[in-house]
């Protein structure tokens, strides 16, 4: 009896191992399928509350749902249109200072190669932002027209739930994309004025690269400041990055928290690890969607008294006095289940204690 009870811990562990290797090994091999699915997803909790508003202030919610669309649609558009001209015009100049024959000899081989396979992700980007709209568009419709359905008091009751779910979501990534945005103007300014080629683009890729947590910064950082180096020289490479440096820590430590106010409430360390495993799972979709998914999953492990300790876990402490017990009881849990998974074990302590038991 007492090696069965010993044994469950362990039991138990490997069980809950392979099931999230099992979920792992399916998320990633329907990532395809999955980002566009999230990133709609994300899309529609954001934009939500705009097709309400217009309700609300009188419009049919046919008409509120068509002025949603056509600003979401319009604001991707003219952000794709913008990058295409910057894009073009980079093309051009790249070929007007590769204008002499031998050079253009000597990279015909590298631009055969590298044609086809601009072209193929032109045209994925293109599939998959078509998908993601369309996913969209279904998507907000139902959400609009949910909330008008009366299915009874247990629907209310869900529906509510979701939408607490998803209002942290939305504060979020409404608030990143205004910080965002800043930032990105700040950098296309600041390139401007140093002359730096191509400010637009180096902009928009900041903007973009801001969701991603911790390391999104300097991936938009490492372009511009390579190409001032080549153009300008080194004097104007360091202003590059200290200008970078001064707009996003000037955004960052002063508005960002003001805006976010409290803050996510999650830990720094998940934040790190969740950039890493959102990554692998789903690409460059799950970087960018790495806070708002651990923001769900804390969110539906807090709904379940079984698994609400690891939401703790995950979570920031407060300075409240009940959060902090929280905390230490979910820590507790945590040490628990550790050394009941090494009692487990042959050859620990526990072993050793029942050995010297029967000895004496």
């Amino acid at each position: 009896m007492r090696d069965s009870a010993r044994s469950q811990p362990i039991v138990f562990l490997l069980v809950g191992l392979a099931s999230i290797f099992i979920i792992s090994w399916g998320i990633k091999a329907s990532a395809v399928v999955l980002n566009p699915i999230l990133l709609a997803a994300v899309i529609t909790v954001v934009v939500l509350p705009m097709p309400q508003d217009l309700t609300k202030r009188g419009l049919p919610t046919w008409l509120s749902f068509v002025v949603t669309l056509l600003i979401v649609v319009g604001s991707i558009a003219a952000v794709i249109l913008l990058v295409f001209v910057s894009l073009s015009n980079m093309a051009g100049s790249f070929a007007n200072e590769m204008s002499s024959l031998s050079q253009l000899a000597e990279l015909s081989p590298v631009i055969r190669t590298l044609i086809p396979e601009v072209v193929g992700f032109i045209g994925r980007v293109t599939v998959q932002g078509f998908i993601v709209m369309l996913i969209f568009t279904f998507m907000l419709s139902g959400a609009i027209a949910t909330p008008n359905l009366n299915l009874g008091a247990n629907t209310a009751s869900i529906m509510t739930q979701v939408s607490e779910l998803t209002s942290d979501v939305r504060r979020y990534m409404s608030i990143m994309t205004g910080v965002n945005m800043m930032v990105g103007l700040g950098d296309v300014v600041l390139l401007w004025v140093l002359g730096v080629d191509y400010a637009v683009i180096w902009g928009v890729l900041s903007w973009v690269m801001g969701y991603i947590p911790t390391v999104g910064f300097w991936i938009a950082l490492i372009p511009p400041v390579l190409l001032a180096y080549a153009t300008s020289g080194l004097s104007t490479a360091v202003v590059v990055f200290l200008g970078y440096v001064l707009i996003n820590g000037s955004v960052q430590n002063f508005i960002q928290p003001r805006m976010m106010g409290h803050g996510l409430g999650i830990s720094p360390v998940v934040v790190f690890i969740s950039l890493f495993v959102w990554g692998w799972l789903l690409g460059g979709i799950g970087a960018i969607l790495s806070v708002p998914l651990t923001m769900i999953i804390i969110a539906v492990l807090n709904n379940f008294e079984n698994t609400r300790w690891v939401a703790t876990l995950m979570s920031t402490p407060r300075h409240d006095s009940d959060k902090n017990e929280e905390h230490e009881r979910a820590r507790d849990r945590l040490n628990n289940l550790w050394q009941r998974v090494r009692n487990a074990l042959p050859g620990t302590n526990a072993d050793a204690e029942d050995s010297d038991g029967l000895a004496t």
